[in-house]
């Protein structure tokens, strides 16, 4: 009876479960490190097939990336940032050498490749170590870089990756015209209130969206019968202002308002106008002094006249209507003079300079 006492009392002692709890935490580690693998490897994939990342969110070190797909992956921030890496992104955003990684099972650290699994490399231990260290979200550029435990470095753009640049006005402005690929460089040209970029010879009023061949009248932003249905909407609703449907947010075309503000900075003397050549093209450059950003504004003209126009004058769409007539405000700006502000119609072909907040 003593001995069966003694027994049970002894079953009832303190049991040390320290080990095990450490083998299962070290079994969270290990799944927590596979997750993020397939994440990046996810990730990396994504942007392989072309995907877009359209929205950034962070919630206690947690980033959420949503895709042009509806699709979406996570990213948790762990561990202090890494020292500045190989950067393995491509030309305009797009993923250059694609890394490979594994968890070596000897040795349990992860291992990189950069040629395809030929050779590897240790890149620190799977049991203390995430794969990312470090995510930073830069909003004005719209990029997200992520920063992995070996210190190399992804940099994905997520909406439209148009970088924002503050100026000191009301708006920032964008750092390259629309459909162009640098700031120098003229973009793609549009009739006003449309969306996309047509075929040369069709910047002609018989092929505007907003207008009607058969009454000869046009059929939005009208403010006088004599021009056609009239609405007396005087700008661009969001569905017809091409800045605001191709890079998505908040961009949009500038007001006929936020385009003075900014050529009235010619006049201001915390703002330096430069006429200049970049890449090959002829334009202004317009910097603002106290904080040293600027923009560089080419002249890429219109479709109306091209030979008399590009490379001599900076015009650019407003989302502006002249209610005069059946026109639309744009800059025409030109070395010399000081005229900042013409209007002509709808149909002819212009760059678009967008903005945002």
């Amino acid at each position: 009876m003593i001995a069966a006492l003694a027994v049970i009392v002894g079953g009832c002692q303190k049991y040390d479960d320290s080990e095990l709890r450490k083998e299962i935490d070290g079994l969270k580690t290990r799944l927590a490190a596979v997750e993020a693998l397939n994440n990046y490897k996810d990730l990396l994939q994504k942007l392989d097939n072309g995907k877009t990342v359209t929205g950034v969110s962070e919630s206690n070190g947690v980033f959420t990336l949503t895709f042009d797909d509806n699709s979406s992956i996570t990213f948790n921030q762990k561990g202090e940032p890494g020292a500045p890496g190989e950067s393995i992104t491509g030309p305009e955003g797009q993923p250059g050498v694609t890394p490979k990684f594994r968890i070596n099972e000897e040795t349990t650290s992860w291992e990189v490749s950069y040629d395809e699994g030929k050779t590897w490399t240790d890149a620190g231990s799977a049991m203390d170590r995430s794969l990312v260290s470090d995510v930073v979200v830069d909003n004005d550029k719209e990029t997200l870089t992520i920063t992995l435990a070996d210190g190399s470095t992804i940099v994905v753009p997520f909406g439209s990756g148009m970088e924002a640049v503050d100026l000191g006005l009301s708006v920032r402005w964008a750092s390259r015209n629309l459909g162009a690929k640098a700031p120098y460089q003229y973009g793609d040209y549009y009739s006003w209130g449309e969306i996309y970029p047509k075929a040369e010879g069709k910047y002609i009023t018989d092929y505007y969206k907003w207008y009607d061949k058969d009454t000869q009248k046009y059929t939005k932003y009208v403010v006088y019968e004599r021009y056609g249905i009239v609405d007396n909407k005087e700008e661009l609703e969001p569905e017809d202002d091409a800045a605001h449907m191709l890079l998505g947010g908040t961009w949009r075309i500038p007001s006929i308002a936020q385009m003075r503000e900014l050529t009235n900075t010619m006049k201001n003397s915390n703002y330096k106008w430069t006429w200049k050549t970049v890449g090959g093209q002829h334009g202004v450059e317009i910097t603002y002094l106290k904080n040293g950003n600027s923009i560089f504004l080419p002249a890429a003209g219109s479709t109306v006249n091209p030979d008399l126009t590009v490379g001599k004058y900076v015009s650019l769409w407003t989302s502006t209507l002249n209610p005069e007539n059946y026109a639309a405000n744009h800059t025409y700006l030109s070395e010399g003079s000081t005229f900042d502000i013409s209007r002509n119609g709808r149909a002819m072909g212009l760059p678009i300079r967008a903005v945002r907040e």
